[in-house]
């Protein structure tokens, strides 16, 4: 069964959803998780206070912390995310189109696994109307491949792919496919052999396609494992069983000079 919305308020709606999501996990863990989450809510619908302005407000904050102390709040994060997801579309996409890369990076740390796949829901009907502008095409596939890198869930990785994968199609930038392609041949984990190849296949008319593009090297999926056409290249980049691939830990990005930190 399947919760839709028929009408509802979206902070209501993400409510709903929340409390009765399959996983366990990923509902309110308390009762004033749950009332805070409502009070929220209602502060957006009853115009109490600017629901976009309270989330730009908290973002300020989580970019302050990670740009002067090297350090994220996961609590303050997760907040932040469910009040963006209870927004309207036209704020969520304001407030999106904005995100730093660092983000993305600290959205894709294990502490926020219980939140990225909310995240990049918000994030799914963002992507289309914002490559409109070219060149931002770019921006959204460098902001996923951090996302495919380091987040530990092969789902959230497979849906970072697609989405930058649909950016780099819809705006036929090359420098994005050429972001994508990269994506797909780093692949070394089983879990995420078969939907890559999947998501690959759904795109054969396109640049990740034999008639591409960008004329590269065709890949396909043998025994469960990615890997480029023989017939094109002698380079075959199989899933290595019980890999951990190049993704896993922290690599540092010029803007931190160290590891980030979780502060209490």
């Amino acid at each position: 069964m399947y919760i839709t919305n028929t009408g509802l308020h979206p902070a209501i709606f993400h409510i709903i959803e929340k409390c009765c999501a399959v996983d366990k996990g990923k509902r309110y863990q308390t009762i004033p998780e749950l009332k805070q989450g409502i009070s929220l809510a209602y502060d957006v619908i009853l115009n109490r206070a600017s629901g976009g302005g309270r989330a730009r407000q908290m973002l300020a904050q989580i970019l302050d912390k990670i740009h002067t102390a090297n350090q994220y709040n996961s609590a303050e994060i997760k907040e932040f995310v469910d009040l963006l997801a209870s927004l309207p579309f036209d704020e969520q996409y304001a407030i999106i189109y904005d995100l730093p890369r660092e983000f993305f990076i600290v959205m894709s740390l294990n502490p926020m696994s219980d939140v990225l796949g909310l995240f990049l829901d918000c994030y799914d009907p963002f992507v289309q109307p914002a490559v409109h502008t070219f060149s931002y095409a770019e921006v959204v596939a460098n902001n996923m491949k951090e996302v495919f890198q380091r987040a530990s869930g092969p789902a959230q990785r497979a849906k970072a792919l697609e989405l930058a994968v649909h950016a780099a199609i819809w705006a036929n930038r090359f420098a994005a496919m050429d972001t994508c392609r990269d994506m797909v041949m780093s692949v070394e984990a089983n879990d995420l052999g078969l939907p890559v190849a999947t998501l690959v296949s759904q795109n054969k008319d396109s640049f990740l396609g034999p008639s591409g593009a960008l004329s590269r090297p065709r890949m396909t999926l043998h025994n469960g494992h990615i890997c480029q056409d023989k017939s094109a290249g002698t380079i075959d980049n199989r899933i290595k069983e019980g890999s951990s691939g190049p993704w896993r830990g922290f690599r540092e990005r010029p803007w931190f000079s160290a590891p980030l930190k979780s502060s209490p």
